[in-house]
C-alpha cells in the first residue's frame, strides 16, 4: 500500500505549480548521479525554477515534500510557520533552517545540492487534512559551496570503500565484474547478485555515455 505522504506529492506538485508565484517551473526526474563520484545519487521529488532575492534570474533547485501525518509532527510544523511564515528564506546551517527542517531532512536537502550543484534547495511541508494535503509552509534555503564541499569530502570516505569498485574505470571498461574485483568483506552470495546486475548496469553506462559527457 502506498504512503500517504507518497500519494499526497503529486496534488502537491499541481498545488506547486498553480499558486506559488516565486516557482516558475517543476520538472520531475529519475535518479540523478553526481559526475564527480558515480556512486552518490539522489531521486528528488522534482527539479525547480525558484525565484530568489540573491539572484537576478530564477535559479534551479531540488524540491522535496514531506507530508506530516501524526498530531506532533503537524503540530511543531504549525509552530514553525507561526513564528517564521508561510514562506521562508534561510541558509543552510543557520537557526531558522534548524526550526523549520528537521536534522534528517537537512541532510538529504544537502545530498540533493551535492549531487546536482544547485545552490538552492526548496523544502515544502504539508499536513492531510480531511484525506488531501495542504501546504502548511515551503522553506527556500540558500547552500554555500562550502557546506556542499565539507559535506562531500565526508561522504566520500564512508562511500569510496564501501562501492568504489563498482565505478573502477577499468571494470566499467571491461562490463563485468570479476571475483579479484571485489572487496574482502564481499559475501559469495552478493558477489553472485552484484556480478549478475552489474552487465546491465555497465551497458546502461556505456548507452548513456558520450564524449561530452552523459546524456
Amino acid at each position: 500500500m502506498m504512503a500517504s505522504g507518497t500519494r499526497n506529492e503529486n496534488p502537491t506538485l499541481d498545488r506547486l505549480r498553480s499558486s506559488v508565484k516565486c516557482i516558475k517551473g517543476i520538472f520531475e526526474v529519475g535518479l540523478l548521479r553526481w559526475n564527480r563520484n558515480h556512486a552518490i545519487g539522489v531521486s528528488p521529488d522534482a527539479i525547480c525554477r525558484l525565484v530568489v532575492e540573491d539572484a537576478p534570474d530564477p535559479v534551479l533547485c531540488c524540491l522535496e515534500i514531506k507530508t506530516r501525518v501524526s498530531e506532533s509532527t503537524i503540530a511543531k510544523a504549525e509552530l514553525a510557520r507561526k513564528k517564521h511564515g508561510h514562506f521562508v528564506n534561510c541558509s543552510y546551517g543557520d537557526a531558522v533552517l534548524n526550526h523549520c527542517v528537521p536534522a534528517a531532512n537537512r541532510s538529504q536537502v544537502l545530498h540533493q545540492a551535492l549531487v546536482t550543484g544547485f545552490q538552492h534547495g526548496v523544502f515544502v511541508v504539508c499536513k492531510l487534512e480531511e484525506g488531501q494535503g495542504s501546504i502548511v509552509q515551503i522553506v527556500a534555503i540558500r547552500i554555500s559551496t562550502e557546506k556542499r564541499d565539507e559535506y562531500a569530502k565526508n561522504l566520500c570516505k564512508v562511500v569510496n570503500p564501501l562501492l568504489g569498485f563498482l565505478h573502477n574505470e577499468d571494470v566499467i571498461a571491461r562490463g563485468i565484474l570479476m571475483d579479484s574485483d571485489f572487496p574482502d568483506w564481499v559475501t559469495d552470495p552478493h558477489r553472485t547478485i552484484l556480478k549478475t546486475r552489474a552487465k546491465l548496469y555497465y551497458g546502461h553506462l556505456k548507452l548513456i555515455s558520450t564524449e561530452e559527457g552523459d546524456l
